[in-house]
């Protein structure tokens, strides 16, 4: 029993009143009405649309397109994102910044 207990505070499935650690996590949430006044503000912030169809739609081109340059780097094998002979994917820092 305190296993299970203990394990759902971990988790976030339960929580204690007045604690900051166990907190409810909804209480660190806007309610939707305060969401609703700042909503197209923060969406403005962080460059997305207030719509989610169409954020979906946008995400899912950029996926597209950072997919098929990924394909292109792999398929060319001499970039800092490579295959290598057994076909494991090695990611090399010599092409992040600073390196």
């Amino acid at each position: 029993m305190l296993l299970a207990l203990r394990d759902a505070l971990r988790a976030g499935d339960g929580w204690v009143p007045g604690s900051r650690r166990y907190a409810d996590p909804a209480a660190y949430l806007l309610t939707p009405a305060r969401w609703a006044n700042h909503r197209a503000g923060v969406c403005r912030l962080v460059g997305k649309p207030a719509d989610a169809a169409l954020g979906l739609a946008q995400v899912a081109d950029e996926l597209h397109t950072a997919l098929g340059e990924l394909e292109q780097t792999l398929a060319e094998g001499d970039g800092p994102v490579r295959l290598d002979e057994a076909g494991d994917l090695v990611i090399s820092p010599r092409g992040w910044p600073g390196r």
